[in-house]
């Protein structure tokens, strides 16, 4: 049987309960990610204590978050619950038996042969109970060793391997070969390849690939592995999600107990609860940047309006991963610029951050770029101050870090699509300006007039005039719903132009009202139409920009 290693003793600290709240909900989304594969990870938190201060980690093998809180230690001596075991069922000997030997009650071998005790093993009111546990009798057990030690004993003892057959063999004798020096693996089992003329020589290398030279150099797993997380702290220990409904219900301050795998939370007015604790050897560590080719520092209310404004039109194909992402490149030396599209429609802004170049390739253009999952900003939503973003882009790794928390996540694999080449370069032939609102107004009218399937609105320009029609039909019946709307614009024609250029479009409905609605941040929206075969500009300028595809019209 194998022994039980002996608890460690117990740890805990003192937090006040809102605290321990807010930080566990902060990681909860991670903690109950759909992605989870492994059953440990999913469920649990990791908490790591070090000195004052707590980390709750939790991972689902792809993104990982850390919140750090403050804690304290614990004002009253640890008071341990004693185990609930189960007590060992009494065996009731009979009256006038007291004295009676138990399990170290010795019988001779005589006394077996002549089985003078049969009737007394067949009595089990005296020593047999429904399900005894240890049972006092165990001469039979110790009858059938001795039946097995004869049958071995009985078996002929194997002769003896000659010594001088032991060290060689019927093709190759190592009689003529050097041993000396070798260990007793070599000469025992020579190698069949091994010519009778070689000889080893003690100050030659035993084998080529040990040489120096030929030493294979650190590889990339190698590399890998170092990445992995190797904090030292105080303690650690794995918390059940389950705890988080009664730490809510709380609102004072908590003592949080770990010991033999049971997790104690107990309140100042004397309320303890329980839960059973995974070991937190089998909780799996994550990958660390050891050191970043390029980071990012821009305040958090600019990084994350940005990425609120751009976020919406990110893909969701995932034949198409890289569009999944929100694409991160080096605008200029002082700014970098968010992309995101989903095919058909396609926003980017540019912010003032300064990518600090820490690792740049000498011999290759460096380019700081990089795919980030839209789940590292939803988990730093909330937090406020100077938002650090690292990438290392050997292991393909980012690290957000921002007031205390801490989001880890990889690349979205993938090439991003040459977005630039789908942005014209030249004037519009046709310029549309008119105010944001009524345009909202009116598209928020046509949504609901248009037909489910295609969501199809037709937009027809004019002389200072824009028509937006759209139509549903009806229980597959000859009736239509139909809308034809007219908006005053402000219309202008590019000098390279002869005559007012004839202009009729389909768009997608919902996604115009998106792009319109998220994606523009001035109260005047400004159109540029090409031709009907061509995406609508809006808002183009150096800082956004946003494009909408066409959709056929009939």
């Amino acid at each position: 049987m194998k022994e039980k290693k002996s608890p460690k003793p117990p740890k805990g600290f003192r937090v006040h309960s809102e605290l321990f709240k807010s930080a566990l909900k902060k990681v909860m989304p991670v903690a109950n990610s759909k992605a989870n594969v492994l059953p440990i990870v999913n469920g649990n938190v990791k908490v790591s204590v070090t000195g004052s201060e707590a980390t709750l980690t939790a991972t689902d093998l792809t993104t990982t978050i850390s919140v750090k809180m403050p804690v304290h230690g614990l004002t009253n001596e640890i008071i341990i619950d004693p185990p609930i075991e189960e007590q060992p069922e009494m065996l009731m000997l009979p009256e006038g038996n007291e004295d009676m030997p138990g399990e170290d009650f010795d019988i001779s071998d005589e006394e077996f042969e002549n089985n003078q005790y049969d009737d007394f093993l067949d009595e089990p009111s005296y020593f047999e109970a429904e399900e005894p546990k240890q049972p006092r009798y165990k001469r039979k057990s110790k009858k059938e060793a001795e039946v097995v030690v004869e049958v071995l004993e009985a078996e002929p003892e194997q002769e003896p391997i000659p010594e001088e057959q032991f060290h060689q063999t019927e093709e190759t004798p190592f009689e003529d070969h050097n041993t000396e020096g070798l260990p007793e693996w070599m000469y025992t089992t020579p190698s069949e390849e091994m010519e009778e003329e070689e000889t080893i020589d003690d100050d030659e290398d035993m084998c080529d690939d040990f040489s120096p030279i030929n030493q294979q150099p650190f590889t990339e797993k190698q590399e890998d592995e170092s990445t992995f997380e190797t904090d030292i702290a105080d303690y650690e220990f794995l918390l059940p999600i389950e705890s988080l409904p009664v730490i809510e219900a709380l609102n004072c301050p908590i003592e949080v107990v770990s010991y033999d795998g049971v997790i104690t939370i107990t309140t100042d007015i004397g309320s303890k609860y329980r839960f059973l604790s995974d070991p937190v050897e089998d909780y799996p560590n994550r990958r660390k940047i050891l050191m970043p080719d390029f980071k990012f520092y821009l305040p958090s209310e600019i990084l994350f309006k940005t990425v609120k404004g751009v976020s919406f039109a990110v893909g969701d194909d995932n034949l198409r991963p890289a569009m999944t992402g929100i694409y991160v490149e080096k605008a200029t030396n002082e700014s970098i610029r968010l992309v995101a599209t989903n095919a058909h429609i396609l926003l980017y802004k540019t912010i003032d951050a300064k990518p600090v170049i820490l690792n740049e390739n000498e011999d290759e253009k460096f380019d700081p770029s990089a795919i980030m999952p839209p789940i590292a900003f939803k988990l730093l939503a909330g937090t406020t101050g100077l938002v650090s973003i690292a990438c290392d882009l050997k292991n393909r790794l980012l690290e957000f870090d921002v007031a205390g928390v801490k989001v880890r996540c990889g690349f979205v694999e993938g090439t991003y699509p040459a977005y630039k080449s789908v942005i014209p370069n030249t004037e519009p032939p046709l310029t549309v300006t008119v105010g944001k609102s009524q345009m909202l107004s009116t598209l928020k009218r046509a949504k609901t007039l248009c037909d489910e399937a295609t969501n199809r609105l037709i937009i027809v320009v004019h002389q200072n005039e824009m028509k937006l029609i759209c139509n549903k039909q009806l229980d597959d019946g000859p009736l239509f719903t139909t809308m034809d709307e007219t908006l005053k614009v402000r219309t202008e024609v590019a000098k390279t132009e002869t005559e007012f250029p004839q202009m009729v479009i389909g768009v997608n409905a919902n996604l115009f009202y998106d792009i319109i609605l998220q994606g523009s941040t001035t109260d005047t929206l400004v159109f540029g139409f090409y031709s009907p075969d061509k995406a609508i500009m809006i808002n183009s300028t150096e800082i956004e920009t946003a494009l909408i595809m066409p959709v056929m019209i009939r």
